[in-house]
């Protein structure tokens, strides 16, 4: 079952996509000791695309789609005409420089990257699609043979 989420880019709605998520999981029984990270992933992606990609603009809208079968839930965050960022460029901080320096923030990527089994973003036009995968643990099999979720 595909659900979907539509929100205005105010990081005040940040609350109300981890209410969503969290809610689709339960109501699909996906491993409690899981949400967390799922929740966390998408929320720092969102909170990332509000900020970065659309200058907390609350006339831009982002979609949070879910989809959640017993091997995984994929969760696609959609940014239409909001700035791209190129995630092949991405490359994980250096903490300890971080630390050294005084620095914060930065590390949002890092971060979901850890959460996920697999984070994936596509371009067409001027949509961009965030894909973050996890693995039900309970699954036998992981990522399906076939390609397909």
């Amino acid at each position: 079952m595909l659900y979907q989420y539509q929100f205005a880019c105010d990081r005040r709605n940040l609350k109300s996509v981890r209410d969503f998520v969290s809610g689709v999981l339960r109501d699909e029984h996906f491993p409690e000791s899981e949400i967390p990270a799922v929740v966390l992933a998408v929320d720092e992606i969102c909170a990332n695309l509000i900020e970065h990609s659309h200058q907390s603009d609350p006339n831009d809208v982002i979609e949070v789609q879910m989809r959640v079968s017993p091997e995984t839930v994929v969760c696609e965050i959609i940014d239409r005409d909001g700035i791209f960022f190129d995630f092949s460029a991405h490359t994980n901080p250096d903490i300890r420089q971080m630390v050294r320096e005084g620095r914060n923030g930065g590390v949002g990527l890092m971060l979901v990257k850890r959460l996920v089994d697999k984070v994936e973003l596509e371009r067409h036009g001027t949509q961009s699609t965030w894909r973050l995968t996890k693995i039900n643990p309970r699954s036998e099999g992981g990522f399906p043979q076939n390609g397909s979720s």
